[in-house]
């Protein structure tokens, strides 16, 4: 589920879930191009490379840790989630958890 909440008011401007059955689909077309893919579970991110550095990257900004899911399609938990929390440094007051799968 993608989520946009304006987080002064907390009040859902756009929402839309991702139909599971397409993450399968999403994790061949991003293997096949010789990408990875990665989503956020619990406090962390979970890709299919950690070492790779665009998995790094989204680590770093986010200042999250990563776990490899080496079976990532059996590993992966739904509902997926986007984000613990909005950036301070863009948003004055915590978000609610989003949902999304991310591909990098």
């Amino acid at each position: 589920m993608a989520k946009i909440i304006d987080c002064k008011t907390g009040k859902t401007l756009f929402e839309q879930t991702l139909d599971p059955a397409l993450v399968p689909i999403l994790y061949r077309e991003a293997m096949q191009a010789g990408m990875q893919i990665l989503t956020y579970q619990g406090e962390g991110i979970a890709a299919t490379k950690a070492d790779d550095p665009y998995v790094q990257e989204e680590a770093h900004i986010n200042k999250m840790p990563i776990v490899q899911y080496n079976d990532f399609l059996n590993q992966v938990e739904y509902p997926i989630k986007q984000m613990p929390e909005c950036r301070r440094s863009l948003f004055p007051t915590p978000c609610p958890r989003t949902a999304s799968l991310v591909t990098a």
